[in-house]
């Protein structure tokens, strides 16, 4: 699972990690960055790939990866 901390569903995405079996849950992993819900970079920080998650390729590399 993956949220941003300036997402405005991430109340609902930490609630809904909980709530997964444990077992399920033990074999999960939830990330959350310094993003919006379309993962643009928010607050006010500067970030060094202040891109933000503009591709879903490393995204797509890091599930496959991890099976």
């Amino acid at each position: 699972m993956v949220g941003g901390w300036f997402d405005i569903g991430l109340g609902g995405m930490e609630h809904a990690y909980k709530m997964l079996p444990e077992e399920t849950r033990s074999r999960s992993k939830m990330v959350i960055g310094p993003w919006d819900h379309s993962f643009n970079p928010s607050g006010d920080l500067t970030y060094p790939n202040g891109d933000g998650i503009s591709s879903m390729a490393p995204a797509i590399e890091w599930f496959v990866i991890g099976i």
